[in-house]
C-alpha cells in the first residue's frame, strides 16, 4: 500500500487499521460524500502547509507527549529476546491490556484478530505487524508494543517480523489511535529509525523515535 494515500470505502472500516486514512462514503457517492472527501483533502493540505510554516512550540511538544502517553505505556512494552511463536506473543500482548481478565477475554480477542486477518493481511512492509480485532474489545484505546530484534516468524511471506503493534481500539471513541497510526506508518517507511530502535530496543528509545517521526515531514 506504499503508493496509496487515501482509501475511500462504501463499507465502514472504522475498526480496521490501515497504514493510510479511510473516508467512509455511501454506495451512491452523494454530494455529501464528495464534500467529505474534499474536506479531508483540504484539511490535510492545510495541516501540511502549517507544519511547513511553523516551528514546533512548547504547546506542540506538550500535545505530542500527551498523545504518546495516552496510547503507550512502559507496562505495555515488551522486548522479546527469546524464541517465541507468533500465537504465544500475541497472547502475551493481549494479557497486557487493561481489560484482560482471563482466558475467555484472550480467546475472544484472538478470534477477532483471526476474523480481521481473513479480510486482509495486517503485516505491512517486511517486518512490522499490526494485529487488531475486527470489532473493539476494550473501553480504552491501547497499543501494546513488542520489539523482536532477532525477528519473529509470522508467516511464509514475513519470516522475520521485528515490530508488533497490538492495536486495541475503544468501544467508545478512537480519536488518538487515528492520530498515532500515520506516525507508525512513518516508522514503516524509515528503515534508519527501525535499525536505530533495534540497536537500542527499550521504551525510552521507542518514545524518542516516535517523537522524532512526529516531526518528520
Amino acid at each position: 500500500m506504499s503508493d496509496i494515500d487515501l482509501i475511500i470505502s462504501s463499507i465502514s472500516l472504522n475498526n480496521v487499521v490501515f497504514p493510510v486514512p479511510v473516508v467512509h462514503v455511501s454506495v451512491f457517492l452523494s454530494r455529501e460524500d464528495v464534500d467529505k472527501i474534499k474536506d479531508y483533502v483540504d484539511q490535510t493540505t492545510e495541516l501540511n502547509q502549517s507544519l511547513n510554516r511553523h516551528s514546533p512550540s512548547s504547546q506542540d511538544e506538550l500535545e505530542k507527549h500527551q498523545l504518546f502517553d495516552h496510547c503507550f505505556s512502559e507496562d505495555q512494552f515488551l522486548l522479546v529476546e527469546t524464541t517465541i511463536k507468533k500465537e504465544q506473543l500475541v497472547g502475551k500482548m493481549i494479557e497486557q491490556l487493561k481489560e484482560y481478565n482471563g482466558a475467555l477475554f484472550k480467546h475472544q480477542f484472538i478470534e477477532q484478530i483471526k476474523l480481521r486477518n481473513s479480510y486482509s493481511p495486517t503485516v505491512f512492509g517486511e517486518n512490522i505487524a499490526f494485529p487488531h480485532p475486527m470489532t473493539p474489545q476494550s473501553y480504552d484505546e491501547q497499543i501494546v508494543v513488542a520489539i523482536i530484534p532477532e525477528g519473529l516468524y509470522w508467516d511464509e511471506e514475513h519470516p522475520a517480523v521485528n515490530f508488533v503493534f497490538l492495536m486495541s481500539p475503544s468501544k467508545i471513541k478512537n480519536e488518538h489511535i487515528k492520530l498515532v497510526s500515520p506516525i507508525l506508518v512513518k516508522l514503516l517507511e524509515d528503515t534508519a529509525s527501525q535499525q536505530q530502535l533495534l540497536a537500542k530496543p527499550d521504551f525510552e528509545e521507542f518514545k524518542k523515535t516516535f517523537m522524532r517521526l512526529m516531526d518528520k515531514r
